[in-house]
């Protein structure tokens, strides 16, 4: 539904996909995932695409993007080869402690 009705747009950077939904749209309560899959989508973004991971936020409030950790994220992707890292990771640990030494080097 949000591809055809809003495009290609939350596909931020190469292989990364930002959806995220809002009060109005339906979400009862905050909520954050990161997903990365074996088998890439495509979002039919011209550059981007295909996409092997999403970062899913839900907020119930303008605000809350703060307490769903939106700056960890903006860190933890602004050094590119943390792509290729992120990918490497088997465990949500191993996701968490990339996160914790990329935040704790910004």
């Amino acid at each position: 539904m949000a591809l055809s009705s809003f495009g290609p747009y939350f596909v931020i950077a190469p292989g990364l996909a930002m959806p995220h939904g809002r009060p109005e749209e339906g979400v009862k309560k905050t909520g954050f995932s990161l997903v990365t899959l074996k088998k890439p989508l495509e979002f039919n973004h011209e550059d981007n695409d295909p996409v092997d991971i999403l970062i899913t936020m839900a907020a119930v409030d303008a605000n809350t993007h703060q307490e769903v950790g939106i700056m960890q994220i903006v860190n933890l992707f602004e050094d590119e080869a943390n792509f290729d890292r992120l990918r490497a990771c088997r465990t949500a640990q191993e996701v968490l402690d990339l996160i914790d030494r990329t935040n704790a080097a910004a």
